[in-house]
C-alpha cells in the first residue's frame, strides 16, 4: 500500500506549490517561514507514502496545516490578500487531508490487530 494513498500525494503537491507563494509579494521572514513549510510539508509527505501506517507522519501534516493556516495572522501578512488565502487554503487542506489518511490509518491498524 505504500506510495499509494491520495491524500499524501496531494499534500506533497500542495508543499511543492507553496514553493510559489512568495513570489506573491512575502519578503523577509514570512517568506523564510512559508520556504520551511513547504519543504517540511514535502518531506513529511514523503514520510508519509513511504510508511504508510505512520500515524506521527499524519500528525505533523496536521499541525504544520493548521498552523500555516494562522501563520497570515501571526506572520503579517494578511494584507498580500493571494498570500494570505494561499494559506488559509493550503493550510487547511493539508490538515484536512492528513486527518483523512490518520483515520484510513487508524482503521487499518484496528483491523490488522487480532
Amino acid at each position: 500500500m505504500a506510495w499509494k494513498r491520495f491524500e499524501d500525494w496531494t499534500n506533497l503537491l500542495l508543499g511543492a506549490y507553496l514553493f510559489f507563494v512568495p513570489a506573491m509579494g512575502l519578503t523577509g521572514g514570512a517568506a523564510t517561514t512559508t520556504y520551511l513549510v513547504a519543504a517540511s510539508i514535502v518531506l513529511v509527505s514523503f514520510w508519509a507514502l513511504a510508511v504508510p501506517s505512520s500515524r506521527a507522519a499524519q500528525w505533523c501534516n496536521i499541525l504544520l496545516g493548521a498552523g500555516f493556516f494562522f501563520a497570515p495572522f501571526f506572520l503579517g501578512f494578511t494584507g498580500v490578500v493571494a498570500a494570505a488565502w494561499s494559506a488559509y487554503l493550503v493550510g487547511a487542506l493539508v490538515a484536512l487531508l492528513a486527518a483523512v489518511a490518520l483515520s484510513k490509518t487508524d482503521v487499518a491498524t484496528f483491523q490488522r490487530q487480532p
